[in-house]
């Protein structure tokens, strides 16, 4: 979540007390017997009385409540998984509307993992009917899901091993996961010319 910097204080004082780092439920329970439930009331206390109450801690706590924080930013993360899913106007009743759907879904998904330079075994159709049951089935494999078709068809797969109500489906989704990432793309690069080299 990105704060700008005009909406820091506010954003920072609306904060429960639980919310800051360092502040375990003993810590809250501390602070909560001294009248401290949120982000403005911890301003409030002078940095002598913070640290009097909580030793070094304290100076970190009067700092936090001020926005100052010198650790540096880490944004950036392995991504675990990738995914696209789409809620319907009316729920889908018809196995060909639903295989479409699904087809639509397999290819917007491919071009979010081609973006993102993904590479995953494991299969995820997430199904909710029309009552809002959600269910999920999965499957892995040895070989990636790469490609629009492979992923159709292994989506549609997955679809046919689930009983669907006649009143409908409300919302599907596919995803993949497992290894991920541009050091797994490489690694993946790297089996795929082995196994040419070896058929050659």
């Amino acid at each position: 979540c990105t704060i700008h910097p005009d909406r820091a204080q506010s954003f920072i004082d609306a904060l429960p007390i639980e919310a800051f780092w360092g502040v375990g439920p003993a810590t809250a329970k501390r602070f909560r017997g001294i009248g401290v439930t949120n982000g403005w009331e911890l301003r409030q206390l002078s940095f002598r009385r913070l640290t009097d109450q909580f030793g070094a801690a304290g100076s970190i706590f009067y700092k936090f409540a001020r926005g100052i924080d010198l650790r540096p930013v880490r944004p950036f993360r392995e991504r675990k998984s990738v995914g696209c899913e789409e809620t319907f106007a009316d729920d889908l009743k018809h196995p060909e509307r639903l295989a479409a759907a699904l087809c639509d879904i397999a290819a917007e998904l491919e071009k979010r993992r081609n973006k993102n330079g993904f590479i995953g075994r494991t299969l995820t159709l997430k199904i909710r009917f029309a009552d809002f049951t959600t269910k999920t089935k999965s499957r892995t494999d040895l070989m990636p899901y790469v490609g629009a078709e492979r992923l159709a068809a292994a989506g549609l797969e997955l679809l046919r091993a689930i009983e669907v109500p006649a009143a409908g489906v409300r919302l599907l989704g596919l995803s993949v996961s497992g290894e991920g990432g541009s050091a797994a793309a490489a690694r993946e690069e790297t089996l795929f010319a082995e196994l040419e080299k070896n058929e050659a």
